[in-house]
């Protein structure tokens, strides 16, 4: 047996254990949660102090990435970087360490026992190998975290926190690897956007899914065909939509905020987790879409008749009347 037909033998070998360990670590994921908050918390805290310290102004980009894992030593750490419009050109980023060591503890367990499942190919699979694989496992686990983060960040400007750091009117929050993958955990881009935007960014959506984690901020939008379209995580802000086509498109994560929406149709639209946030409504149509998970703000329900299985999918957040 070559070097080559040994890795990947053992690979094939360990595919259901490390499948196990992966669904363990989103089971356990929710537990987490509190821990990891109050660790980003405090990240937070440290950035808005040093950009007191050096009167750093207009921060755009906020870069959570994990480092390269010491697995010998059971360390994870990641790292924040902070920066303002120049990007990786920024001559002064802001940066501070989280430990991540509660995250993926249970991956010390992991690679100790592919250490020693290996022993039976006498040396044609090393501790290298097993140290890549096991990195793989965790970048694949980070990035369920990344993903994760994308509701846990819908408040983020509710913290005090984040809400001291001074930022642009738009800014991004990446959750991944260093200058590597990463996912879009939170942005906001209030800048006003215009009607001819939205006709330019249908068109180009045929293409490319343009319109996915798209920000439209203070627009008037009447009339689009977004029927059938991926619309994962896009934002409405502040915007009227009049006569808009959501028919089977998939709104998963999409969040409608302070929106005044009328005679849009929704018929058969996905709309699990999406957020309608202190809208305005008249005559929709939610024939057949799809519910789980999906909040209305209280007091800001559309006067609909949503039958029994949509009405077990709507959650309510307490909030105002608009």
């Amino acid at each position: 047996m070559t070097r080559e037909e040994a890795l990947k033998r053992f690979k094939q070998e360990q595919e259901p254990f490390l499948n196990q360990c992966r669904q363990n670590f989103i089971e356990t994921f929710p537990e987490k949660v509190p821990t990891l908050m109050a660790q980003i918390k405090d990240a937070f805290a440290s950035i808005s102090s040093q950009a007191a310290e050096q009167g750093k102004e207009n921060i755009v980009f906020f870069h959570f990435s994990l480092l390269r894992c010491d697995l010998l030593a059971g360390k994870y750490n990641v790292l924040l970087m902070v920066q303002d419009i120049q990007w990786f050109l920024d001559p002064k980023p802001l940066e501070t360490l989280l430990s991540a060591d509660f995250l993926f503890a249970e991956y010390d367990h992991v690679w100790k026992r592919l250490l020693e499942e290996r022993g039976k190919y006498i040396g044609k699979v090393n501790s290298f190998d097993v140290g890549f694989i096991v990195q793989e496992e965790i970048a694949a686990c980070n990035q369920i975290v990344g993903n994760a983060l994308r509701y846990f960040f819908r408040d983020v400007e509710e913290s005090p926190e984040f809400e001291s750091i001074p930022k642009e009117c738009l800014w991004d929050i990446r959750w991944g690897q260093y200058r590597d993958d990463s996912v879009l955990a939170a942005r906001v881009d209030r800048i006003p956007k215009t009607a001819a935007q939205w006709s330019e960014a249908l068109v180009k959506d045929q293409e490319n899914r343009q319109l996915s984690e798209s920000y439209w901020y203070q627009a008037d939008l009447e009339a689009g065909d977004c029927s059938g379209k991926e619309l994962f995580f896009v934002t409405f802000e502040d915007c009227h939509l009049k006569n808009l086509n959501f028919e089977k498109a998939n709104l998963t994560g999409a969040r409608f905020r302070n929106c005044v929406i009328e005679h849009c149709n929704f018929k058969s639209a996905m709309l699990n987790t999406a957020f309608f946030e202190e809208c305005r409504w008249k005559g929709v149509d939610f024939t057949d879409a799809i519910f789980q998970q999906t909040i209305f703000t209280e007091g800001a329900v559309p006067q609909y008749d949503f039958d029994e299985v949509q009405h077990a999918g709507i959650l309510i957040k307490e909030g105002q009347c608009p």
